[in-house]
């Protein structure tokens, strides 16, 4: 369980800082795969309460890097 742990949080980082201060994924439009992240992080801010993962996204997840 930890190993898991610790590689959605790596996951999670990542993509903050693929986004950065970015919008959209990839580019000026939201794109199926905004859609499907987006899918993602609402299930881990809204379903997922008091989990390690909840914790990570309630800060700034790029300054964690």
């Amino acid at each position: 369980m930890e190993t898991m742990v610790q590689m959605v949080s790596d996951d999670l980082r990542n993509l903050s800082v693929l986004l950065g201060n970015k919008k959209f994924l990839l580019g000026d439009e939201p794109c199926e795969e905004d859609a499907a992240i987006f899918g993602m992080l609402a299930q881990i801010l809204y379903a997922a309460f008091e989990s390690p993962y909840e914790k990570l996204l309630q800060g700034n997840t790029q300054r964690n890097v």
